[in-house]
Parts: structure tokens; C-alpha cells; sequence
């Protein structure tokens, strides 16, 4: 359980609330629409409606303890998706093109033993593996060429143009 569920459970048990409860005192006339969306926000820090927000002042928490809670729920949701994360490259289109029209062509999954590799071995295989994709489907070739992106890590992409060099990066 995310440290967030902990402290909306304590404080729920401290001041005799239910869920039920708690979603009236959000502002949800629909119960079942609090519920989720209070949910959502606990498991997954998605603040929809200003959620968070409500949160905090309905059970009226200290800002520095919600904070907190939210804090250590995002870390545990960056390791979590850390743990999953497979990297990939997806072409930069033309002005004007629609990615769904290139198919198969725009997202290329990658093995993750490619960050074994040592970095320039990994960004020469990269920038392979797009130009082979990019000749494999050369009838796209008028709607793609402004180069591509490679999510190399779950915090870091790498932006190429279509001669292999890197321009930019992103976090």
C-alpha cells in the first residue's frame, strides 16, 4: 500500500470517517465517480478534478505530511515503472503527417540488453536500427526524415536527426 493510502486511512480511522463519507466531503454528489476518482489519486497520483486538493483539506492534513505522502508515492511509481520500462525509438514526422498513417513504422521496441552495450556501441545500434526500419518501410519515406527519438532509460530520451546525431535531450 502506497504511503499516500496510508495516511488518508489513518486519518479516516482518526476522525471516524468512511470512504463513503469522504467522497461527500470532496464534493462528489456521485459516490461511486468520488470513490474512483479518489482512488485513482492514491494509487496512481492522477488529480483529476483537483482531487489532491480536496483531498487535503477535507481531511485537513498538514501540508508538509501530504507532501510527503505524495513524495514517497511517486518514487515508489518511478521505481515501479523503472522496473518495466523497455527502451524504444519512435520517428519524428513531417509537419502535417499523421503518425497513425506510418503504422508499424513509428515505434520501434528495443531489447533492453542494448544499454549493456557501451554507449556508443548502443547509440550506433540505435540509429541502425532506425535506418533499417526506415528502409523497410521506404514508401513512407515523404512523411518521415526529421530523425527520431530514442527513450533510452525511463528518465531520459535522446534526440536524433536523421544523420544519426543527437540534438537534443530531454528528462
Amino acid at each position: 500500500m502506497s504511503t499516500l493510502k496510508n495516511l488518508i486511512n489513518r486519518e479516516l480511522k482518526k476522525q471516524n470517517l468512511s470512504r463513503f463519507e469522504l467522497a461527500q466531503k470532496t464534493g462528489y454528489t456521485n459516490i461511486d465517480k468520488g470513490l474512483r476518482v479518489i482512488e485513482l489519486f492514491c494509487s496512481r497520483l492522477i488529480d483529476k478534478n483537483h482531487i489532491k486538493q480536496r483531498l487535503k483539506n477535507a481531511l485537513n492534513i498538514p501540508e508538509d505530511s501530504f507532501n510527503h505522502a505524495v513524495n514517497e508515492t511517486q518514487k515508489r511509481l518511478d521505481r515501479e515503472a523503472e522496473r518495466h520500462f523497455m527502451p524504444y525509438i519512435i520517428a519524428i514526422f513531417s509537419e502535417g503527417t499523421f503518425p497513425r498513417r506510418a503504422g508499424n513504422f513509428s515505434v520501434i521496441r528495443l531489447s533492453p540488453e542494448i544499454q549493456s552495450l557501451s554507449y556508443e556501441q548502443e547509440i550506433q545500434y540505435v540509429f541502425d536500427r532506425y535506418k533499417k526500419q526506415q528502409a523497410k518501410y521506404s514508401n513512407l519515406k515523404f512523411m518521415i526524415g526529421n530523425g527520431f527519438k530514442y527513450y533510452r532509460n525511463y528518465k531520459e530520451t535522446l534526440i536524433f536527426n536523421d544523420e544519426g546525431k543527437i540534438t537534443g535531450r530531454e528528462k
